[in-house]
């Protein structure tokens, strides 16, 4: 639902921009000036896709370092790494 809101208000947005102007009699729709709502629709694109590719990266890191701090804690625990405060023989 979100989605579908948003999606129509880019429309909306994009229709003004562009200088859309319907007359009911006769009926007619003329879109005056179309450059620059072609701009801003690839230019949105552009930020969309930048934004979801950073949030990617992001979350694939997040995964990794939580993976191999698991891992770490869970060797720690089970005495598979020598801790530093052991007694050691000199």
């Amino acid at each position: 639902m979100k989605t579908a809101i948003q999606i129509i208000i880019a429309l909306v947005a994009l229709c003004y921009v562009g200088g859309l102007q319907i007359t009911l009699n006769p009926f007619s729709i003329k879109l005056n000036d179309w450059r620059p709502m072609v701009a801003w629709f690839f230019i949105s694109i552009a930020i969309t896709l930048f934004q979801s590719q950073g949030r990617l990266q992001g979350y694939k890191k997040g995964c990794k370092d939580g993976a191999s701090g698991m891992v770490e804690e869970i060797k720690k625990e089970f005495h598979l790494i020598p801790k530093d405060d052991e007694n050691t023989t000199p």
